[in-house]
């Protein structure tokens, strides 16, 4: 139950799954900051994006190559913005660093903080293209009195993850993932009438919707998740990812929802706006 005082308490957050294109950096940040401009301008204080969603995340490995250093110039739109616009600003890239390339989440922070955390377990196209593990340690973000967790992806699945950062004194966690990244993973809207494909349909959707598994760890745990997972269609290089954001308070209450599809024309660029409310005021 939300008690009285957690209207002082509640932090106005957004999340977001602009359409990612392959490789193409200026082009994937200039449609991230747009959305960052609009939350801002709606009130949110944070604002999440997901994996590698400045790269891109692949099979063909196009995200891999356009790999950015921290100091990329194309990057300092979003720097800008959290500082002018006071908002804290989270968002994935393949990064450039001296020991090699790392799948790294970026939160610039409005008083000018830069935070890295880079994937510890690797999968997939992060083995097939010589991405370096991160450290084990854990990484957190801190700003307006707010302690936040950064998860990327199969890290999720490290032990205790989430326990570590509600006993860290986290108000919540953020969670950045890439989803499918495979073309044939998604379907048509006309093959929906088709018997099989319609099966397949209702067996795939829930797969990429999965609020109740956040709300039971939220009151579990006493955190807020904040997630987002990126979208993305190119069938030409076959890369697909479905989409999905979602922000989920302390006790539980899904306060934004993008629900992800794994019909093509039923993902789009789109933000939610919600909130999560922190354990002290």
């Amino acid at each position: 139950m939300i008690r009285v005082n957690d209207d002082l308490r509640r932090i106005p957050a957004a999340a977001a799954q602009p359409m990612v294109q392959l490789g193409q950096v200026r082009a994937n940040v200039k449609a991230f900051a747009e959305m960052v401009k609009q939350a801002a301008k709606a009130g949110a204080k944070l604002i999440v994006g997901s994996e590698c969603m400045l790269t891109g995340y692949d099979f063909a490995g196009l995200g891999a190559a356009a790999a950015v250093t921290l100091d990329d110039r194309r990057l300092a739109p979003l720097a800008k913005l959290a500082k002018e616009k006071d908002i804290a600003i989270v968002a994935g890239l393949h990064l450039k660093q001296p020991e090699g390339v790392t799948n790294s989440q970026i939160a610039w922070l409005p008083d000018g903080q830069v935070v890295v955390n880079s994937k510890h377990v690797i999968t997939g196209p992060d083995v097939t293209y010589g991405l370096l593990a991160g450290p084990e340690e854990l990484t957190t973000i801190q700003w307006m009195g707010i302690k936040l967790g950064l998860i990327i992806c199969a890290d999720f699945g490290r032990p205790r993850i989430c326990e570590r950062f509600a006993e860290m004194g986290c108000d919540g966690v953020i969670v950045s993932t890439g989803g499918v990244g495979e073309w044939s993973r998604g379907l048509r809207e006309a093959d929906l009438d088709k018997p099989e494909t319609c099966r397949q349909w209702m067996e795939l959707e829930p797969t990429v919707c999965l609020p109740m598994q956040g709300k039971a760890d939220a009151r579990r745990l006493n955190m807020a998740f904040i997630a987002a997972n990126q979208a993305g269609l190119d069938r030409e290089h076959g890369y697909f990812q479905p989409g999905h954001c979602m922000i989920i308070d302390r006790n539980g209450e899904v306060t934004a929802l993008i629900p992800g599809s794994y019909v093509h024309e039923h993902v789009h660029a789109k933000w939610a706006l919600g909130w999560f409310t922190r354990r002290s005021a």
